[in-house]
């Protein structure tokens, strides 16, 4: 059994330095789901686009190889305009993007009280005060009901120890 007693206790800037790790988690990780989605909806559309039947008259497309290769874009096309509604690619983007907003600003939030700590050399009252209040602004962020890329969040997190390793906290003494 481990005695607790001779622990010495974690400073409670642990918390606000853990949840803008957390924030800085976050942004990374919705700034590479939106940018997928949106390359996703990017190439949809262009597959869309190019579907047209004014294309179909270009010199390419006259050739055998041109005319199989026009009627698979043409099928894709369909396919595609009608299951792009159903995945709710574009609802996925907005969502996101809400999301990656909230946690923005949530990090920019901490990260002002990170750099206050810093340059005061303390943790006081007004600070916690102001931390507890960046807290009650994360409730407020509703992240998407689709399972999380538990990969990425691994590749994000690698990136957040890089970038902000635990050592490059100020921690005030008691």
């Amino acid at each position: 059994m481990v005695n607790n007693m001779c622990a010495q206790p974690r400073h409670p800037v642990w918390d606000l330095y853990d949840e803008y790790r957390t924030a800085r988690l976050n942004v990374y990780y919705y700034e590479k789901t939106l940018s997928k989605l949106q390359r996703w909806n990017f190439w949809i559309e262009l597959v869309i686009a190019l579907s047209v039947p004014s294309i179909a008259g270009l010199w390419f497309f006259e050739t055998t190889i041109g005319g199989i290769a026009w009627k698979t874009l043409a099928a894709l096309a369909a396919i595609l305009a009608i299951v792009k509604p159903l995945v709710k690619l574009s609802d996925k983007i907005q969502q996101n993007d809400e999301v990656l907003t909230k946690w923005r600003v949530l990090h920019g939030e901490l990260q002002k009280l990170v750099i206050s700590i810093s340059q005061h050399r303390k943790y006081d009252e007004k600070m916690r005060e102001q931390f507890l209040r960046l807290l009650e602004t994360k409730t407020t962020i509703k992240e998407p009901s689709e399972a999380a890329n538990k990969k990425l969040k691994a590749i994000c997190f690698e990136q957040v120890n890089k970038a902000l390793p635990s050592d490059s906290f100020f921690v005030p003494e008691e």
